[in-house]
């Protein structure tokens, strides 16, 4: 899509907008310049998070609207094609490769991975203590070290191998464990009520496995003695703290095809987006999964205008905010297609066939959403453990990743390539990053399989 035929669809955006409301004709063109410069600040976030050449020039240059489509930015072909490599890698080295290091002998050092999308694709492995310390010194033992594993795993992922490319795998040695990590996060989460009583409040509480750290937000009152009243209490924690209020908004394409699809927008007593379909365990009805708080149970959703069923199961918890619409109305058939992902080819749209695990969930993936208010949009996996205030329970540990969402995106299907990642809960005000709560727990909560027809 050239910037000729961008300005002219968000100038019609401006003008259909100013039907329903009073719109000035002397700010059309000043929305439609802002609708721009939002669209570029995107596209720019997008470069700097995966490391893609940054500038005005590259921006205006292309014109390939199946990158649009894929990631909801656009890339030269050459850029997206890098981009399906790394979604690929992460799908189908990556669960082979972390498979291959816990069966060896390396397993009782392994730390975990996460991936860095910038400024070059790399996958960091870690270890702690011994034997693994000694190769940090780059020595004979140590690259004999990094031999044997680099031989351990090629043994073991031969198939997926030739994704990779050269020295794209990077080891390290760390203090603490991802798992470790998590851990510390959710001892202090148990604490809470201990910290109320000192009059410290804490807004938000994550993990930071890249950065080796607990990041412990305390909103407005950042206080040196509150953050010394945490330390005492946690004096053998890595600790990091900011300012965080830990404000959540929680966040819907709306033409009737029949067919029920991930990013349709969905109605019931407010805007959110159709999730994935499922089929029940037990009796193997058919549901469409979205968020829980997008209505009461018993509530009866649309698509197009048309009956589409009402929210039959909710699940909802300290991990989850999901919910699932029952298909009873006879108007939609379900479908394990993604909205409008057909990129270049279409007959070739994304097409949900597998659920990712908890455990094969890696810091720096790649996620994308597709939603009703911002369409598809793609960043990386910041967190796994982030545990926040909320007024839908008293708090919630989801999933945090740079994805813009907004309003209306509740529901939204988070996925990568062809595997079903989970539903999106809404947005953190203070960064605009996205939550979603993950599928392995939502589809266990339902008692659901994903749908593949």
């Amino acid at each position: 899509m050239g910037l000729k035929r961008i300005i002219a669809l968000l100038f019609s955006v401006s003008l259909t907008l100013s039907i329903s409301g009073v719109m000035y004709a002397e700010n059309v063109e000043k929305d439609s310049q802002a609708l721009i410069n939002q669209k570029y600040n995107l596209e720019e976030k997008f470069r700097d998070e995966f490391g893609f050449k940054n500038n005005n020039y590259q921006l205006l240059s292309i014109e390939n609207e199946s990158s649009v489509q894929k990631y909801g930015v656009h890339l030269t072909a050459q850029e997206e094609a890098e981009m399906d490599r790394r979604v690929e890698v992460e799908q189908k080295f990556i669960p082979d490769f972390e498979k291959a290091i816990r069966d060896s002998s390396l397993s009782k050092n392994y730390a975990g991975m996460y991936i860095q999308q910038a400024p070059e694709h790399k996958i960091i492995v870690r270890f702690t203590g011994e034997p693994t310390k000694s190769f940090i010194n780059n020595n004979q033992e140590g690259e004999s070290f990094v031999e044997n594993l680099n031989l351990i795993v090629s043994r073991q992922t031969l198939d997926a191998a030739y994704l990779l490319s050269p020295n794209e795998i990077v080891y390290e040695i760390v203090e603490y464990s991802e798992e470790q990590l998590m851990g510390f996060a959710d001892n202090i989460v148990s604490k809470l009520n201990l910290l109320k009583e000192k009059n410290v409040n804490v807004t938000k509480i994550h993990s930071d496995f890249p950065n080796q750290k607990v990041v412990v937000s305390l909103g407005n009152d950042l206080s040196t003695e509150n953050q010394e009243i945490i330390q005492s209490m946690f004096s053998t924690y890595p600790l990091d703290f900011n300012g965080d209020l830990g404000l959540i908004e929680e966040t819907a394409r709306n033409t009737y095809t029949g067919t029920i699809m991930g990013g349709h927008e969905i109605n019931s007593t407010g805007k959110c987006t159709a999730g994935v379909p499922a089929k029940s365990r037990s009796n193997g009805n058919l549901f469409l999964i979205t968020a829980g708080h997008c209505a009461d149970q018993g509530t009866n959703f649309r698509q197009g205008g048309y009956l589409l069923g009402p929210m039959s199961n909710v699940f909802m918890g300290s991990y989850v905010d999901s919910g699932a619409i029952r298909l009873s109305g006879g108007n939609h058939t379900p479908s394990n297609v993604i909205y409008n992902t057909s990129g270049i080819n279409p007959g070739n749209p994304t097409r949900l066939t597998g659920v990712q695990a908890i455990s094969s969930s890696k810091i720096g993936e790649t996620v994308i959403k597709s939603g009703a208010t911002t369409d598809t949009t793609t960043g990386t996996l910041q967190g796994k453990d982030v545990y926040f205030t909320s007024s839908t329970g008293p708090g919630r540990y989801l999933f945090e990743t740079s994805t813009i969402s907004q309003p209306g995106d509740s529901g939204s299907p988070v996925f990568a390539g062809s595997g079903f990642k989970g539903i999106v809960h809404g947005r953190i005000l203070s960064n605009d990053s996205m939550l979603y709560s993950h599928a392995e727990r939502i589809l266990n909560g339902l008692n659901m399989d994903l749908y593949v027809p």
